[in-house]
């Protein structure tokens, strides 16, 4: 659960301040029922090492303002997706949210 250094802090690959990876592929309106999986990780691989303006990176452990508090985690890797969405006006499937829910630990 690293998070990437924010693009503004000198990450990049196409990786948000938060952390996401933003690329169509990874949506409704980007995803073709022909890709290979093969394809998606080579897709994602290329744009992560783009030096186009740069490369991603991940953020040193000891920068992290809470520790491991500020690990990358599941709620905040859905709002990214969704801001990456509305941003690019990528649409979000209907059922998202029911998809991404997760079970109540018991």
């Amino acid at each position: 659960r690293p998070r990437f250094l924010p693009f503004a802090n000198g990450g990049g690959g196409h990786v948000t301040a938060g952390g996401a990876i933003c690329h169509a592929v990874l949506t409704t309106d980007g995803w073709l029922c022909t890709t290979t999986i093969e394809s998606v990780l080579l897709q994602l691989r290329m744009a992560m090492a783009s030096v186009d303006p740069k490369p991603a990176r991940l953020q040193i452990r000891s920068t992290y303002a809470d520790g491991d508090n500020n690990s990358y985690g599941t709620r905040e890797a859905v709002e990214a997706y969704k801001r990456a969405c509305m941003v690019h006006g990528w649409t979000i499937p209907a059922d998202f949210d029911q998809t991404v829910a997760e079970e109540p630990q018991q």
